[in-house]
């Protein structure tokens, strides 16, 4: 299964409409491999401008005398004839209407999604972000000075948050470089001064699944990784892959 962003804005087509419409279902173009049981974050552009939708893939190439698709949710016409019957469809289930407000453009850009005018698989961050949206990362967060390093520790920022601790992260990249320990990509070697200092930091224990007590060790418990294998790591079904699961991977 495969978290995807998709964005669309009523400029193009009524989205809302047709969902109501379908009672929760509707048959999108789309030239993206999407596979039943993907599960898709529908971004709405305009007028809005926040995620709203997460929808399940239901079934992808519908056949052309199935589809749903219909001219009344169309801003144009001309768009909607042209690609009528060339498209490929697939049909999506609603799941939820998401409701927090904080799943803005800016937000999310702010964990990482730099695109939002084409479709794309959800950057680990982000998902991790839209699924656990009380849960902090190091964006716009005063992490207090300790010596010891409390993950999940609860602490006041405006809101209850679930603190991550920015100063184990810089600890860790100090310790074990900015080299993925999966692939060993270094992205300074690969995109020279831009990539100097850049590189994702794994939880080996997930943050969703510790207390608000569990001491975090640096050494122990996290690791540098691209964000290519950041992503691959939390695609176990029902769990996260370690990386020496992944290396064999790569190996194979």
């Amino acid at each position: 299964m495969a978290c995807w962003f998709f964005p669309i804005n009523d400029s193009l087509f009524r989205l809302d409409d047709a969902i109501q419409a379908g009672n929760g279902e509707v048959d999108i173009r789309s030239s993206e491999a999407f596979s039943a049981g993907d599960i898709i974050y529908v971004y709405k552009a305009r007028p809005e401008d926040i995620l709203k939708y997460k929808m399940e893939v239901i079934q992808v190439g519908v056949p052309q005398d199935e589809v749903t698709d219909r001219p009344e949710f169309w801003a144009d016409l001309g768009t909607y004839y042209d690609g009528l019957l060339s498209s490929r469809y697939c049909r999506l289930h609603l799941v939820q209407k998401l409701e927090n407000g904080d799943l803005t453009g800016e937000k999310l850009r702010a964990y990482g999604l730099h695109n939002l005018i084409s479709v794309d698989v959800m950057p680990p961050d982000v998902l991790s972000f839209i699924q656990n949206p009380t849960l902090d990362d190091a964006f716009g967060v005063d992490y207090p000075e300790e010596n010891d390093f409390y993950e999940g520790a609860l602490m006041t920022v405006e809101v209850n948050k679930y603190e991550r601790s920015r100063a184990a992260r810089d600890e860790c990249i100090e310790k074990k470089g900015c080299r993925c320990v999966v692939c060993e990509m270094n992205f300074e070697e690969k995109y020279g001064p831009e990539g100097k200092g850049f590189i994702h930091v794994h939880h080996l224990v997930p943050i969703s699944s510790i207390g608000k007590d569990y001491k975090l060790d640096v050494e122990r418990d996290l690791v540098p990784v691209c964000p290519n294998c950041h992503y691959m790591l939390h695609r176990k079904p029902g769990g996260v892959y370690t990386p020496e699961e992944l290396k064999e991977m790569i190996r194979k």
